[in-house]
């Protein structure tokens, strides 16, 4: 778990130095903007004080599922309260996510809200879709957080695999029928 924290810890630290400082509604990209299964990385942003709300497209090139983790990091005077991340199918007005169809929202984890978990299992090929990270930056320097994201592949339904077997033995029984001469 110290592992973990120290990880987060030299991470945050990297954007609180890279990222420009500022309030605004900024919309950014994750990864190279076409996602599918085994694609996963970072995301995060250091906001100036005020209302915080981030867009991160992407398109779904394959059916996907898709788990996200993000925290608000308290460290150098940056600070975010209400941390939500919401996840957003596209259609056809990007950043208005009123026009578009909300898919999921994040749920915390951690006392407190600082750290807060999203999955959704039906992403669909060749849609758009965005996460929205909301909240309000508090800290006297404004706020920092990060998160990561990672699709996989949907997996098959235990009920189609019992239809299959199902299949499998009656296409097996017609068989034997029909090699014993008895065609009943």
């Amino acid at each position: 778990m110290h592992g973990m924290g120290r990880f987060l810890g030299a991470v945050a630290v990297s954007l609180a130095l890279l990222i420009p400082t500022g309030t605004r509604a900024a919309s950014f990209t994750l990864g190279d903007g076409m996602l599918g299964p085994g694609d996963h990385g970072l995301f995060g942003a250091a906001p100036g004080a005020g209302p915080i709300s981030d867009t991160f497209g992407f398109q779904a090139i394959s059916a996907a599922q898709i788990g996200v983790i993000a925290a608000s990091i308290e460290i150098f005077h940056h600070a975010i309260d209400g941390l939500i991340v919401a996840l957003y199918q596209d259609n056809g007005a990007p950043g208005v996510s009123s026009d578009d169809d909300m898919k999921a929202s994040s749920v915390p984890i951690a006392p407190g809200g600082d750290v807060v978990l999203l999955a959704y299992s039906n992403l669909q090929s060749g849609l758009h879709y965005y996460l929205e990270v909301f909240g309000t930056a508090v800290g006297s320097k404004g706020g920092l957080y990060i998160g990561a994201y990672n699709l996989s592949a949907v997996p098959v339904p235990p009920t189609v695999w019992l239809l299959a077997s199902a299949l499998v033995g009656l296409v097996g029984i017609a068989r034997r029928r029909c090699r014993g001469g008895n065609y009943e």
